[in-house]
């Protein structure tokens, strides 16, 4: 569920036009168990700088990004993305989880 996750995402922030977004990539997303929240975790070649902003237009098109999840994932429940974060903070989270 998660890779299509991502896919959805990724094919939704292609559409926007939004100087904040570009060269975005989507790395992954994490869903908990009962499908109720998502975590997307993003980069791009703004490195750290451009986080802020990054998180800020992603946040405003939060609802747009569910509205879609929910046409095209076929499943009893959508996961509210709840948090958006930079790659870095996945990778951090991979480790202390094998840790």
């Amino acid at each position: 569920m998660s890779e299509t996750l991502r896919e959805v995402i990724a094919d939704e922030l292609a559409k926007l036009d939004d100087d904040r977004l570009q060269l975005v990539t989507v790395t992954a997303v994490d869903v908990d168990s009962e499908m109720n929240h998502g975590v997307v975790y993003f980069d791009s070649l703004e490195g750290v700088a451009g986080d802020e902003k990054i998180i800020e237009a992603l946040n405003e098109y939060r609802k747009r990004i569910q509205h879609e999840i929910a046409l095209q994932v076929r499943s009893r429940r959508t996961p509210v993305l709840a948090n958006i974060r930079p790659a870095g903070a996945y990778l951090m989270e991979i480790g202390r989880a094998h840790v």
